[in-house]
């Protein structure tokens, strides 16, 4: 067994798989270019379709916007339908991204989680901090 409580354990074709004994999951599949492991072949080809050969096979009925995740084409389907599911408890206001959501609260809240490493200014989102970076580095 190694540190993080995975063992090597005998597969039926002879081969070795990683299981991982705090879950009792075994991965044997392997992908060739990064080493991530998956229980599944299905998962692995999943992967390297859509992480390494970029393939977007879900495509959208009505603008043919393709997408590599069915969770991303479901999200750009509210672009359509107007579907706002992610509502501010303090305002009101409503978002069709959970994460919109997330950045709109820091406007009620003050938080500032993106700090400038050059001068210390603080900002409420990662675009912010970008664009203020440039300033320092002379970047248009």
């Amino acid at each position: 067994a190694s540190r993080n409580g995975s063992a090597m354990q005998p597969c039926a074709d002879g081969s070795r798989a990683v299981t991982n004994s705090a879950q009792g999951l075994q991965k044997p599949f392997q992908c060739d270019t990064c080493q991530k492991k998956f229980s599944r072949r299905s998962y692995l080809n999943a992967h390297i379709s859509v992480v390494h050969r970029k393939a977007k096979p879900h495509k959208c009925k009505r603008c043919g916007k393709s997408f590599s995740a069915k969770h991303d084409l479901h999200v750009h389907s509210r672009s359509h339908t107007g579907e706002r599911p992610f509502e501010c408890k303090l305002c009101g206001k409503r978002f069709s991204v959970s994460s919109s959501l997330t950045t709109h609260s820091r406007l009620h809240t003050g938080e500032k989680p993106f700090e400038c490493k050059v001068c210390g200014k603080r900002f409420s989102v990662s675009s912010s901090l970008t664009t203020h970076s440039r300033m320092h580095t002379g970047e248009k």
